[in-house]
């Protein structure tokens, strides 16, 4: 064997009674897809109504306090003179606002990185349904939470409990990072495997349209907590279907394959720094480089776009950034993900990543430029392949992978994307701020800068499998 297809890691395979593959002659298996549907529906949701009641929440205290109200009901400042009190009042609403925002994410994220680590790979010991409960647990506990919060009608600060105890169980990347160890583990090396991930995807966007359009239509008529309570209510199947419906895709004796906790958090990183072969190595690096520049930018955009659009010279009100954000997710369900299956039979999956990593940095220049709503809806469209990048990073890693270890790559990968949530809400929210005032959609042009960035590491690694070999190759 050519030293670019051998594992990084040379320990000894499992024997047959240790590891044993499940092959699911059923169906339950592809019950999966439904599964991260209805956890990313519930979460998703929840997300959307926690950052509009902190808001509702704060505005109605502090005008309380100023004893003012608030004829403007378009749901845009720039029709308020900005000189006016309201202006500075609700101004400074919106920036508490944010600012509790930032606290929940620094909350759940700082011990989600940790306990991404660990949790992801105890599933290559404990199983995948194990690291499905533990997330929507989390998650549950959270939205529970939440509903007391909402329904007393508490502070804002004791979100951040809830937030802990979620990022404790690892955030929504616990559930996610399972359900795509769940599809490698019942998918064979190759494009069934990047389809099976590609399916996630769709999964995950078409809940992420029905959450923002669901979430909005019962805020309006019901208030937050019934949307808050759909959300716990969604959690509690999913944790029926995982206990009851989904078959275990992995199982491993847990009395022989036991390890230190000092070991399982190594393991999540081993492809990376450990002795091993040295281009399979270097493959790892570069497709992770790769995919710390992209994702960082796709979630750095999400809380300065809005303010991006709230502003002039757009002026949009929280009900188009609503249908705004809709379309784009159903787009790229609708677009992006089949594109792949259109792509694969002619190019290979670094070169749909490079398509993907083109889509995001053309709209975030299109974004960056525009003095109308209509560079933005271009920008929309153009973004739609976008999405295709991770899902292709995420698969070769995975082909990269031995079996065993497929849990500790996704675990890697979980770990990675908490802390590029951190910098990018952070560094984005500074960036804006600090040149709002001479190049408002300054930036978009640097989120467009760092997919230039993921652009020369994809193809620095095409070079590489021009040289030693396609990722098909290994696992």
């Amino acid at each position: 064997m050519d030293d670019h297809t051998e594992p990084l890691i040379n320990e000894p395979l499992l024997p047959v009674d240790l590891l044993k593959r499940h092959k699911v002659s059923s169906l339950r298996q592809y019950v999966v897809g439904p599964l991260i549907f209805l956890f990313f529906l519930g979460f998703m949701m929840s997300y959307y109504t926690i950052t509009e009641y902190v808001q509702h929440e704060i505005h109605d205290r502090e005008f309380k306090i100023k004893n003012l109200t608030n004829d403007n009901d378009t749901g845009s400042l720039c029709s308020v003179n900005m000189s006016d009190t309201i202006y500075e009042t609700d101004a400074y609403v919106q920036s508490k606002a944010a600012e509790w925002i930032l606290y929940y994410s620094l909350a759940g994220s700082i011990p989600a990185i940790f306990s991404n680590l660990i949790l992801g790979s105890w599933s290559d010991s404990f199983g995948r349904k194990f690291l499905f409960m533990v997330g929507i647990t989390g998650t549950f506990i959270r939205t529970t939470f939440s509903s007391f919060i909402i329904h007393y009608n508490l502070d804002s600060k004791y979100f951040l409990a809830g937030y802990f105890v979620e990022g404790v169980t690892g955030l929504y990347l616990t559930p996610l990072q399972a359900s795509f160890a769940y599809v490698a583990d019942i998918t064979a090396t190759g494009k069934s495997r990047t389809m099976g991930l590609v399916a996630l995807e769709l999964m995950m966007g078409i809940a992420l349209t029905l959450a923002s359009l669901l979430g909005g239509v019962l805020i309006q008529h019901f208030g937050y907590l019934i949307p808050m309570i759909t959300s716990a209510g969604s959690l509690v199947l999913c944790a029926l279907i995982v206990l009851t419906v989904l078959p275990e895709s992995y199982v491993v004796d847990r009395l022989q394959n036991r390890t230190s906790l000092r070991s399982t958090i190594s393991n999540s990183f081993r492809f990376y720094i450990e002795e091993g072969p040295r281009k399979l190595k270097w493959k790892y690096r570069i497709l992770l480089a790769a995919y710390v520049f992209h994702v960082t930018s796709y979630l750095g955009r999400l809380g300065t776009e809005t303010l991006y659009q709230l502003a002039l010279p757009f002026c949009w009100s929280p009900e188009k950034i609503g249908w705004y954000g809709a379309i784009r997710n159903a787009g790229m369900c609708l677009l992006g993900l089949p594109a792949v299956k259109f792509l694969q039979s002619r190019v290979s999956d670094t070169k749909i990543a490079l398509i993907g990593v083109l889509s995001y940095t053309a709209c975030f220049l299109l974004t960056a430029l525009a003095a109308d709503d209509t560079l933005l809806w271009v920008a929309l469209g153009v973004n739609m392949l976008g999405i295709m990048t991770f899902s292709m990073i995420r698969s070769m890693l995975s082909q990269l992978t031995p079996a065993d270890k497929q849990g500790a790559v996704f675990a890697s990968l979980a770990a990675v994307e908490t802390v590029c949530n951190l910098v990018s809400n952070v560094s984005t929210g500074a960036i804006y701020a600090a040149t709002v005032t001479f190049m408002k959609g300054f930036v978009f042009l640097v989120l467009a800068g760092y997919n230039v960035i993921s652009f020369a590491f994809l193809l620095f690694y095409l070079g590489i499998q021009r040289v030693y070999g396609n990722v098909s190759d290994a696992y």
